[in-house]
């Protein structure tokens, strides 16, 4: 058996099969090497567990990257849709959406000789509010509300 490791193994197989029952002979001498671990050849064995792993990391990082373009489709056209509609608005509606935000959120003078002023609605709302507590802690409760209509 040492003899066969000095030769070349191209020149082994083609004396094993000149030889009187070459491959039988060559195939006794393999297996006496694969028991010894003389055989320069690695096991062909598959580590199932080590696949399995791969898989389950590969599935999992592909879908996380099709979730991932999926959201960043939605979120671009949602986006794209939102400025599309916003471009595609009447500019007068626009103009009276202003003027009613101003109208409720500002300061201003609706008449300086009679004493009327315009003032933020949250702060109307607020001292409408006391005003109703303080009334009713007076005891001149009233549930009728007094509002002045500005003319334009």
């Amino acid at each position: 058996m040492s003899e066969s490791k000095d030769i070349d193994p191209q020149d082994q197989a083609a004396l094993m099969v000149d030889a009187p029952g070459g491959a039988e002979a060559f195939a006794g001498a393999e297996s006496d090497d694969l028991h010894h671990g003389l055989v320069g050849v690695e096991k062909e064995s598959i580590s199932v567990p080590l696949v399995l792993a791969i898989v389950v990391v590969t599935v999992v990082i592909v879908t996380g990257l099709v979730i991932t373009g999926f959201t960043l489709t939605k979120m671009t056209s949602q986006e794209t849709l939102a400025n599309s509609s916003s471009a595609s608005e009447y500019p007068e509606l626009r103009d009276v959406e202003a003027a009613a935000a101003a109208a409720l959120t500002q300061y201003g003078v609706v008449d300086a000789e009679a004493g009327v002023f315009q003032i933020p609605i949250d702060q109307a709302i607020d001292l409408m509010v006391n005003e109703a507590y303080a009334n009713q802690e007076a005891g001149n409760y009233t549930n009728e509300l007094v509002l002045q209509a500005k003319d334009n």
